[in-house]
């Protein structure tokens, strides 16, 4: 059974997939991360540059990844894949 990553795997995803969408290394350098809580539990983890910002749903474990208009650009699942079923 895979286990969910970690933030600092998390975080290294973040900046990877930031710089694929064009974040220099300057930005990717000055990245802000705020835990984000709701009645007393944190329920993500939003990661900033000037250009581009990324929230990671802890719940559901998925990050999403937006421009500065708030335009989603990319959204990837931390969940293992499902196990294929076979008919018998």
């Amino acid at each position: 059974m895979a286990s969910l990553p970690t933030a600092e795997q998390v975080r290294q995803l973040v900046r990877r997939v930031l710089a694929q969408l064009g974040a220099t290394p300057e930005e990717l350098a000055a990245l802000q991360e705020h835990l984000l809580f709701q009645q007393g539990r944190c329920y993500a983890r939003s990661y900033r540059t000037p250009r581009y910002w990324a929230t990671w749903l802890r719940e559901v474990e998925l990050v999403q990844f937006y421009d500065q208009q708030g335009r989603m650009l990319r959204t990837i699942s931390l969940l293992p894949p499902a196990p294929v079923r076979r008919a018998a």
